[in-house]
């Protein structure tokens, strides 16, 4: 609510022009750092911060003017630049391929949507939510890794609507095992279910026992040896891309991992959005019920910036006008219907994680190749050979790399 009067002001200031909306916008920027509890390191960057500021409240107020149902304004992101905001919604390239070689069930027939809706009294207002499907927002952080808590999200869901313990599952699992995917640099939720069943034979391990670790846009090694099992999944399905589908699936079956363009999503506060930038899908999420309000019927959606987004952490698009490209990427996993097995110990020794003193880093949007006989290792306390054996290797830093690594001392290589 804060955030939409705010952006009603700034409406104000703009029929009132420039120069006294220069003058209280630094008002604004004050309530919005108080508000979120906002620190900078330098003046220098306060003023890039307000200047960011400036920027988004202009975008909000454009988008506020197209959106009638819909409330745009200050929001924990309002002080991001387009391309910081870029981070988290980063998979274009990954959709652009998928959506195309996508091969969907069969679709329900009409006498088949007859009869859920039959069955389900409420059909047009079902909220998963509310039945114990979904666990709490979670936090992506400066990571596009999206696709991983819209796969994540999707399993938890369909473990729980099997007959077991909503159980919050580890993303992080994904981001740093997943060979398949990119890391914070995106992916795809099918590449994700397909890696889990080939390489771990289903098995997620849960949130408590491998937290998430990527929110600052950094990628520690994998370590998921050992870890207990939360859910199990036996193989995914594209659903058909059709909204009128997806809601009967949604109605019957439980959550749908989905994918948005959601280059207009920066600066929502709350309502239902109805006139959706709708271009390239680009973030991953989560289809977790349908409402209603007044004569509109709208898609709840879960997202993976915080509850400091949108409404608590989710968003309401309209029903009906494929807002966002919501129909393009359904997919769902098929879990397991049977117990989780039982904990047993590795066939081999799991291999001794890390020392403290040395975290990986892996800055988006590169991916990372690492050789050497002290993998993975960076940061302070660590060797030379540590520093340089976990690189980046882009073509043109290749030859750099060979040759400082040959003048490394073998005392310091071994």
């Amino acid at each position: 609510m804060r955030g939409t009067v705010l952006i009603l002001l700034f409406g104000a200031l703009l029929v009132a022009g420039d120069s006294y909306l220069v003058n209280k916008m630094a008002l604004m920027f004050k309530d919005f750092k108080a508000a979120y509890n906002k620190k900078y390191a330098s003046a220098t960057e306060e003023t890039l911060r307000f200047a960011n500021f400036q920027a988004n409240m202009r975008k909000a107020s454009a988008l506020q003017e197209s959106e009638p149902t819909a409330t745009f304004g200050v929001n924990i992101f309002s002080d991001l630049s387009e391309a910081e905001f870029k981070t988290r919604h980063n998979a274009e390239k990954y959709y652009a391929r998928r959506v195309a070689e996508a091969k969907p069930i069969a679709p329900f027939t009409t006498a088949e949507i007859a009869e859920i809706k039959a069955q389900n009294a409420a059909a047009n207002d079902v909220d998963w939510r509310q039945k114990g499907a979904v666990v709490a927002v979670k936090d992506q952080g400066h990571c596009g890794s999206c696709w991983a808590f819209s796969t994540i999200g999707g399993i938890e869901g369909q473990w729980f609507l099997a007959g077991n313990q909503l159980t919050s599952l580890s993303e992080q699992e994904f981001v740093s095992c997943d060979t398949v995917d990119q890391a914070c640099s995106g992916g795809l939720m099918d590449n994700a279910y397909e890696w889990v069943i080939a390489k771990n034979g289903g098995k997620i391990t849960t949130e408590a026992a491998y937290p998430y670790a990527s929110g600052s846009g950094l990628v520690p090694p994998c370590y998921n040896c050992g870890k207990p099992t939360g859910a199990v999944i036996t193989g995914y399905q594209d659903l058909p891309k059709d909204e009128n589908q997806m809601a009967a699936w949604l109605v019957k079956n439980g959550p749908i991992s989905i994918a948005v363009d959601a280059t207009s999503w920066q600066t929502y506060t709350g309502g239902i959005m109805s006139n959706c930038q709708s271009k390239q899908l680009d973030h991953g999420v989560l289809l977790v019920g349908l409402g209603t309000s007044g004569s509109e019927q709208y898609w709840i959606v879960k997202n993976s910036w915080s509850t400091g987004w949108g409404e608590q952490g989710y968003i309401r698009l309209q029903f009906g006008t494929n807002q966002c490209l919501i129909t393009q990427y359904p997919c769902t996993a098929n879990v397991s219907k049977n117990p989780l097995p039982s904990p047993t110990p590795p066939s081999t020794p799991c291999p001794a994680q890390l020392p403290p003193q040395c975290t990986w880093s892996a800055p988006a949007p590169t991916r990372v190749t690492c050789a050497g006989s002290r993998q993975n290792r960076q940061g302070p306390g660590c060797t030379a050979w540590d520093q340089l054996s976990c690189a980046v290797l882009l073509p043109q830093t290749i030859p750099m790399l060979t040759n400082v690594m040959a003048r490394m001392s073998i005392t310091e290589r071994a």
